[in-house]
C-alpha cells in the first residue's frame, strides 16, 4: 500500500496557514487590547496628579487665592468625565466653592456674616478635597 503524500499534505498545509491566520490576528488583538490598557492607566495616572496639584494649590493658600488657571480645572474636569462622571460633578463643585470662597475673603470690607460664610465655603471645599483625593489616589495604585 502505497502513502499519496500530496492527498495528505494539502489539508495539513491549508490548517496550518488558516491557523496561522488566526493566531496572527488574535496576537494582534491581544497586543492592541493591552497597549490601550496602558496607556489608558498612563492617562489616568497623569491626570491624577494634576488634579491632586490643583487642590494641593487650593489647600496651601486656604483657598483665600483664586486659581491660576480656572480654564484649566474646568479642563480637567472635563477630562475626568471619561473615567468618572461623579469625579466630574466633584471637581466642578470644588472649583466653584474655590472661586467664591476666594471672592468673599478678598472683599475689603468683611461683615461678621461673610467671615461666618467663608468658614462654611472653607469646610465644604475641604470635603469636596478629601473626596476627590480619595478617588483620584485609587488611580494612582
Amino acid at each position: 500500500m502505497q502513502i499519496d503524500w500530496e492527498q495528505i499534505k494539502t489539508p495539513f498545509l491549508t490548517g496550518f496557514s488558516i491557523g496561522g491566520v488566526v493566531i496572527y490576528y488574535l496576537k494582534g488583538l491581544i497586543d492592541n487590547h493591552f497597549k490601550k490598557t496602558v496607556q489608558t492607566r498612563s492617562d489616568k495616572r497623569d491626570l491624577a496628579k494634576e488634579i491632586i496639584a490643583i487642590c494641593t494649590e487650593a489647600e496651601s493658600s486656604n483657598y483665600q487665592k483664586p486659581a491660576r488657571n480656572r480654564e484649566h480645572v474646568i479642563g480637567l474636569a472635563n477630562n475626568s468625565l471619561a473615567y468618572d462622571s461623579y469625579l466630574e460633578d466633584l471637581i466642578r463643585k470644588y472649583d466653584t466653592v474655590w472661586f467664591i470662597t476666594a471672592n468673599v475673603f478678598n472683599r475689603t470690607p468683611r461683615p461678621l456674616g461673610q467671615i461666618e460664610f467663608y468658614r462654611e465655603l472653607e469646610k465644604e471645599a475641604s470635603h469636596l478635597s478629601k473626596d476627590i483625593k480619595q478617588i483620584v489616589n485609587k488611580w494612582l495604585r
